[in-house]
């Protein structure tokens, strides 16, 4: 048992990527969130401002005979939503090394010299994790009723192997946390 004491140590350890997916579950319903109040104020600002496509005579779209959101209002909507999401995580990760979820989990994000990695690693990092994503998501988006639809969302699950390759790495670190020079660690 003395052995055990002396190999304790108070020094964070590298986060396990179940830790950092659990993260993201909880990002995700931010998220969710942020998307479902989003599309709401788009469709009301569109329809505010005039800015709403009437549907065909056919009844081919989400609601029939509903109105839908133009195409501008869309493109808005999706920046506004990147934005936000952008607000939500990078600022309170250059500065402190974690946002809401990664707080709650007690994982914290460093740059090379064990400190909060700052704004530009931590934009690098968001960009390199999440522009994949939300490309591919655009562009799916675009193609729904298309025969290209299914190569975008192939993309949109390919663009989950950015993050996902921390399940591959001895050092538990993603593609994003790499072009970043960051690592996520847990705190014990």
């Amino acid at each position: 048992m003395r052995g055990l004491e002396q190999l304790k140590t108070d020094e964070p350890r590298l986060a396990e990527p179940m830790e950092r997916a659990t993260a993201r579950v909880i990002d995700a319903l931010v998220w969710l969130v942020v998307f479902f109040v989003a599309g709401a104020a788009g469709y009301v600002i569109g329809d505010l401002l005039g800015l709403t496509v009437e549907p065909d005579a056919s009844p081919a779209g989400p609601v029939p005979g509903a109105p839908e959101m133009h195409p501008a209002v869309s493109w808005a909507t999706l920046f506004a939503i990147a934005l936000v999401l952008w607000l939500y995580e990078v600022p309170a990760t250059a500065h402190r090394g974690r946002h809401l979820a990664k707080r709650r989990l007690r994982l914290h994000v460093v740059g090379p010299n064990g400190r909060p990695p700052g704004l530009a690693r931590t934009s690098v990092r968001w960009f390199a994790a999440w522009l994949p994503a939300f490309v591919a998501f655009a562009l799916w988006g675009s193609t729904v009723e298309s025969d290209s639809a299914f190569l975008f969302l192939g993309l949109e699950l390919g663009a989950l192997l950015v993050p996902g390759m921390m399940f591959f790495d001895g050092e538990n670190r993603g593609l994003h946390d790499r072009l970043a020079g960051t690592r996520v660690l847990a705190e014990r």
